[in-house]
Formats: C-alpha cells, structure tokens, sequence
C-alpha cells in the first residue's frame, strides 16, 4: 500500500474549475488491478465556471472507494439580484444536478407540502421549474423545453399556452383536470445571456385576471391555484 497526502499543492485550472485540493488517499490493490481510496477536498477559494458565471464553492468532495469515484458539490453566485446556488453530486458517468434560488427553493418545498402525488405543477421549463422534481419531488408538467420534442405533448401545450382562460376555453380546463393541474409556478430567468424559449409564457399578471390567485410568493418565484372549474363533459385526454 502507498499513502498518498496533500495539502493544497494539488491545483485544478481550467475552463469549468479553479481551485486547491487537498486530502488523503491510499494507492493499493494490486499491480494489475490497482485501487485508489480516500477523500480529496476543495480549499479554501475554490471556482466553478457555468454558463458565463463564477459560482464560489462552499463544498467540493472527490470520494474514491475503490470501485468507482463521485463527487459531491456545493456553490453559490450572485446572478442580478438573485443568490443562486448549484449542486451536484454522483458518479461521474452519472452526474445529479440542480440548480435553483432560494425563493424557487422555498416554492418547491411550499409546494411538495401541498401537492398530491398524482398532480402536477403547471411550468414554463426556461425559469428553471424543471428542478422541482430533483429539489422536492414536485412532478413538473414540462421536464424540457416543449421545442426540444415538438408535437409530442398533447393538451399540454395547449393548457400551457391557454392557462389564463380556464374559466372560458372547455380545451384548456379538460386539460388541467386530465394532467392533474392544481398549482402553477412562475419563476424569474437565473441566467444572463440564458437562451430565448419560444415556448408559451406564463406570466402572473395574466393569470391572476383569468382567475388564478396567489397562494405562495418568495423573491423571483410565485406560486399560484387555478380557479373553480364548472363540471365539463370532456372527452378522453391527448396525454402523449
């Protein structure tokens, strides 16, 4: 066996990370099957680099065990007027990540508390809404961009470009009741530069005069319940 000790000599410096590792790790197994176990950590001033933002990292972690590594990640950034914080953890191959405000972050718990496990959360995927599943096992009801799998969504599409007319529109209210529609969140845009998504908006102006009223608002993130519905005779959902 070898044992292997740094300090912070150890330096990551590229386009995604710069910072000082320091840790224990042992070198055994054998020469044709050697095996590394051990931790190595980030130091004091560490950097991750995403989407054009610098992101100070509170906690950076390499494991190895001897099989295969992972990691384990914690990093904040002020992006506008908003404390963004990113985390990642995982295999390599196999990486999970989220990344949220703290105000979305307080929506998706408010939200998890208050949704049924067969409902779904109403969402325009380029506010970040996607990671309330990852954050809160919340079930968004868009995962991706709608343009990334066009024409594969059924009423979805249809109740997300038509939410404010629940009350007026039959299409969009058997919708709503089909995919278990109760909640919609609105959620501010993290990213400066972030891409342009030509998916319908949801905005809460205009769901408040269709009808919808508040019922949760931390920061950038909003949450909202849709109105009474009168009974519909809908007919069998478009659920592709």
């Amino acid at each position: 066996d070898v044992d292997l000790r740094t300090s912070g000599d150890v330096r990551i410096e590229n386009n995604l990370a710069r910072a000082r590792l320091g840790g224990q790790l042992k070198l055994s197994g054998t020469n044709v099957k050697p095996v590394l176990i051990g931790v190595v950590e980030t130091q004091e001033g560490a950097q991750a680099f995403f989407r054009g933002n610098t992101f100070n990292v509170q906690r950076g972690q390499l494991q190895f065990n001897g099989l295969w590594p992972t990691f384990d990640l914690s990093a904040q950034s002020q992006v506008r007027e908003y404390l963004v914080t990113v985390k990642a953890f995982g295999r390599f191959e196999d990486p999970k990540v989220s990344l949220s405000s703290p105000g979305a972050r307080a929506a998706f718990d408010w939200l998890a508390r208050n949704t049924a496990s067969d409902e779904r959360v109403l969402n325009e995927f380029a506010d970040g809404s996607a990671w309330m599943y990852a954050e809160a096992g919340v079930a968004p009801l868009f995962a991706m961009k709608v343009a990334t799998f066009p024409g594969q969504w059924g009423d979805r599409t249809y109740l997300l470009a038509h939410a404010a007319d629940l009350r007026t529109d039959d299409r969009a209210a058997c919708a709503a009741e089909a995919w278990r529609v109760r909640y919609a969140y609105v959620g501010g845009r993290l990213f400066v530069g972030h891409e342009g998504s030509v998916d319908p908006a949801l905005g809460v102006g205009p769901l408040t005069a269709g009808g919808w009223t508040v019922v949760f608002r931390d920061g950038d993130a909003t949450v909202l319940e849709r109105p009474a519905l009168a009974a519909r005779n809908c007919a069998t959902p478009s659920v592709s």
